[in-house]
């Protein structure tokens, strides 16, 4: 992620050490959400390069991207509820299962 778009990119030769973009996302999941951007607020702050509407921006943008975990994403052919869409959901019991 740079920060000055708050916009995702593939890291490349002119990012490794530039401290205002975030290498590995994925790392929104796979630590606590909050200690991933509160490093990265504070390694922003040591290179004097966090400004005041960033401080605001970064969490939120983040955050959102950590809410993607909590997304239901169904797979073509199956409902919410994880049954084969072919009537066979008993939470909505309608053939076809309704669901998705």
């Amino acid at each position: 992620m740079r920060l000055a778009s708050l916009a995702f990119a593939v890291a490349d030769a002119t990012t490794v050490k530039d401290p205002s973009f975030l290498a590995d996302v994925g790392e929104i999941w796979t630590r606590p959400a909050f200690q991933v951007i509160t490093e990265f607020l504070e390694r922003l702050r040591q290179a004097g390069t966090l400004e005041p509407d960033d401080e605001a921006a970064i969490p939120a943008a983040l955050g959102r991207l950590e809410g993607l975990k909590s997304y239901p994403l169904v797979a073509r052919g199956e409902c919410a509820h994880n049954a084969v869409a072919r009537g066979e959901c008993a939470q909505c019991s309608s053939e076809p299962c309704e669901c998705t």
